[in-house]
């Protein structure tokens, strides 16, 4: 398995967003935060905050995961700017097809060394519980539960 970690390319992501805000919006409301049909706006509002500069928003980076040269997922992430050895992951996935084949594996060893070459030393991650194979992933990648939110919907 030939995988590697390459940079975004602007058609990159002008793709990525195409269906990140509604994948983010759809898991928004798995969980129960928000209604379907807030969750659309809510998302696309958070994604102009942060990603104002779009690619070259600062602090965010976006790499690709490709296999064999084809790209089959996504990274994106944070830098904390007081704290360069921090990064928040906003979103990470792998195309449907390729999970379960070792692929989200081997990106994040590559992503690790390069995280490291950087003066990377802490990486954090939010996943919705309702993502149990991302949970189980994580895991096995050694990434630890640091806090949990709990939440409890009153029914009428």
């Amino acid at each position: 398995m030939n995988v590697s970690i390459e940079d975004f390319t602007e058609a990159d992501f002008e793709h990525y967003m195409s269906y990140a805000v509604d994948e983010y919006a759809e898991a928004h409301v798995k969980s129960g935060k928000w209604t379907k049909e807030e969750a659309k706006s809510k998302a696309q509002g958070q994604f102009d905050r942060l990603l104002k500069d779009g690619l070259k928003s600062e602090g965010h980076t976006f790499w690709k995961m490709c296999l064999d040269g084809k790209k089959v997922g996504d990274f994106w992430f944070h830098r904390n700017a007081k704290d360069r050895s921090k990064i928040f992951i906003y979103d990470t996935r792998v195309e449907t097809e390729y999970q379960g084949k070792g692929v989200a594996t081997a990106s994040f060893s590559l992503v690790k060394d390069r995280l490291n070459r950087l003066g990377v030393k802490l990486i954090s991650i939010h996943v919705f519980t309702h993502n149990t194979g991302a949970i189980r992933l994580y895991e096995r990648l050694g990434f630890d539960f640091v806090s949990h939110i709990m939440a409890y919907k009153i029914e009428e």
